[in-house]
Order: C-alpha cells, then sequence, then structure tokens
C-alpha cells in the first residue's frame, strides 16, 4: 500500500534531513542506537515505536490532523503529547540529543508544530472532547483527572456548556486554553510581592537559589544554564544572584496562563 504524500512542512523535513550529510547520518544513528529490547518496541500509547526516519516522518504527519487524546501523563501515558510519544525513544539517544538539537531541525519542528496548532484551532479538532471512549476528555477518568483536589465537578470550574456538544468548546485549544469561572482560582496575597504566585497549575519541581551565570539546571531531562535559558540575553548578568523556580505543568492541567 502506498503511504500517502507528504504535507508539504513534513517534505522539506524530510529535504532537511536528506540534503545535510550530518543530519542524515545521524538520523540513521539514532534508530540503530535504540536498544534491540522489547521494552522499546512500543510507544507509550501501544503503538509500533518507528524503525527509521522515513517511519517517524510518517508518523509526524498522522499527529498533523490529530487532537491529543486523554491519557494519564503522570503515569508514563503520552496520549497527551502525540509528538512526544513518537519521539521520545530517539530523542533520548545519545545521536538525538545531537541531531535534536540541531538549529535547522529545530527551526522544522517549530514550522510543524504550527501547521498542527492550526488544525487544533479549528473546529474538526473536538472529536476527542467526548465521553464516549477512554480516550475522550470528558470520559469519567478524564474529568476525575481534571479536577483538582478541592474543585467542584469540570463545569463548575471552567466556563462551558455541558449541555451542549463538545460542551461548548470551539476548538480542542479553545478547551485546553479554557478559562476559569469567576472566582475560581483566587490570587493568593495580592498585594506581597514577596509571593510569586503560579501563572498556572504546575507543581513545584525544584528552587534554587544564588544562582550563577553558568549553574546547571535540568529542564526536560537536559541541562541547561542561566545563560541558556536567557537565550544569552544582555539583560542576564542582572539575575545572576537571584532565585530560580522551577515547576512541571502536566498535559492535563490547566494551561491558560494568566498574569496580574
Amino acid at each position: 500500500m502506498t503511504s500517502p504524500p507528504f504535507h508539504p512542512v513534513i517534505a522539506e523535513f524530510q529535504k532537511i534531513i536528506e540534503e545535510d550529510p550530518s543530519l542524515f547520518m545521524g538520523f540513521h544513528q539514532i534508530f540503530e542506537e535504540i536498544p534491540d529490547d522489547p521494552r522499546y518496541k512500543l510507544t507509550s500509547t501501544g503503538q509500533p515505536q518507528v524503525q527509521n526516519y522515513r517511519d517517524m516522518l510518517e508518523a509526524i504527519q498522522t499527529v498533523l490532523t490529530r487532537s491529543p487524546e486523554f491519557g494519564d501523563e503522570e503515569s508514563g501515558d503520552l496520549a497527551p503529547a502525540p509528538l512526544n510519544a513518537i519521539l521520545n525513544w530517539p530523542m533520548n539517544t545519545s545521536a538525538g540529543l545531537r541531531v535534536f538539537t540541531h538549529a535547522k531541525v529545530n527551526a522544522q519542528l517549530q514550522k510543524i508544530l504550527t501547521v498542527w496548532s492550526e488544525f487544533l484551532c479549528r473546529p474538526e479538532s473536538r472529536y476527542v472532547l467526548t465521553a464516549d471512549h477512554s480516550r475522550g476528555w470528558f470520559s469519567p477518568a478524564g474529568l476525575n483527572i481534571m479536577r483538582n483536589d478541592g474543585d467542584d465537578e469540570f463545569h463548575l470550574t471552567y466556563i462551558c456548556d455541558p449541555s451542549k456538544e463538545y460542551h461548548g468548546f470551539k476548538s480542542w485549544d479553545d478547551f485546553f486554553t479554557r478559562k476559569f469561572r469567576p472566582g475560581v482560582r483566587p490570587v493568593a496575597f495580592p498585594q506581597d510581592d514577596s509571593i510569586v504566585v503560579s501563572a498556572c497549575e504546575s507543581v513545584p519541581y525544584k528552587i534554587s537559589y544564588n544562582v550563577e551565570h553558568t549553574s546547571s539546571f535540568w529542564l526536560k531531562g537536559e541541562t541547561y544554564s542561566l545563560s541558556h535559558m536567557l537565550a544569552s540575553d544582555p539583560l542576564t548578568p542582572q539575575f545572576v544572584g537571584g532565585t530560580v523556580y522551577q515547576a512541571y505543568l502536566s498535559s492535563n492541567s490547566y494551561h491558560r496562563v494568566r498574569s496580574w
């Protein structure tokens, strides 16, 4: 069976890989370095692990017109992050670290994410906003995991209408960046500038004090310095000696970043 032609953004990625000798070699090495072990034969979502860069491109193409399904990310289920599910093992090889930090690869991944985001902002992206199956966000398991301790039910916490199809959300993005109802999550100590209020429902991961310019911080499994995190901005020296607060935000949590 012939595979459908690549979307232009995927075809461009293929061209980048195949026309750059170092990337071409690197993407072959990635899949050679993944251990030949049953644990690495499937992704966390139960799909066969891609075996080469062509399979990888085809898998990424399928994501461009699919919405993240419900899954318990805390237990290792990457259904809410389908691109991560595809790239999880490849990214964690030595060759993967080298390839996926390459400027051209990062620039192309940004283009891919932009194309995907366009789909997620369209009405047809709402098909997972149902209670019809275990991967639906409004299934009993989905509603339960999106309900933090002390919260009322989903429809009482967030602005939506459960009597309408898809709870009234206009797209997957509309659901993902849903708004709280008035009075939910009041800001703690609004007059005290010494207290940092979380911009979303992230969980504290680490706090580092008196940081140096070259202090190392772990971000999603990789080390970064203060300079890296601030992209070598000229203002970086002003933060030397300061405090770095790191937090983890699950795919299942409230994602509408707020500032007051």
